[in-house]
């Protein structure tokens, strides 16, 4: 069991594709895992965010990394730099650079929906500027919501 939990980082390679629609650039990446592959978009209005995870594509980083945080229908997390090679009793989670990223919220057009890719970061206690880990990020694996249910929750929260 805790080897289906230990999914493994083999390379990240980060791409990038042109939306002819809207005549944009969007920033794809592949993650390559010993479960399959995994395509995310980065979006180009979280820019410290974006240019921060190719930084880290490009420095390697993220090469041979365990998927450390994995909570059932909730999501999975990875980018513990101290997680490389880590045995199975040690202590996953903290590790990360000596820097942290500000905040890039952009309510309500992103939430934590299933197949969102996010940044983790500490709770608001002891993080109230919300600012992002400089490596670890999660992927929403969390339930699937229809549109109907989407607007029950956002008229429920006045959010319209």
């Amino acid at each position: 069991m805790k080897k289906l939990f230990a999914i493994c980082l083999v390379a990240l390679s980060a791409l990038i594709s042109v939306h002819l629609q809207a005549q944009e650039v969007e920033t794809l990446v592949l993650i390559d895992t010993d479960m399959g592959k995994i395509k995310v978009k980065l979006f180009n209005d979280t820019p410290q965010h974006r240019d921060n995870f190719i930084k880290n594509v490009n420095e390697h980083r993220y090469d041979g990394l365990l998927f450390h945080r994995v909570i059932k229908q909730f999501m999975v997390q990875a980018g513990d730099i101290n997680s490389k090679d880590a045995p199975l009793e040690q202590h996953l989670g903290d590790g990360d650079p000596d820097y942290t990223i500000p905040a890039e919220i952009v309510y309500p057009k992103y939430f934590h929906k299933r197949g969102m890719f996010a940044a983790a970061r500490t709770g608001d206690e002891e993080n109230p500027e919300r600012a992002s880990s400089a490596t670890q990020f999660y992927i929403v694996t969390g339930n699937f919501f229809t549109e109907m249910e989407l607007d029950k929750m956002e008229k429920e929260q006045g959010i319209t």
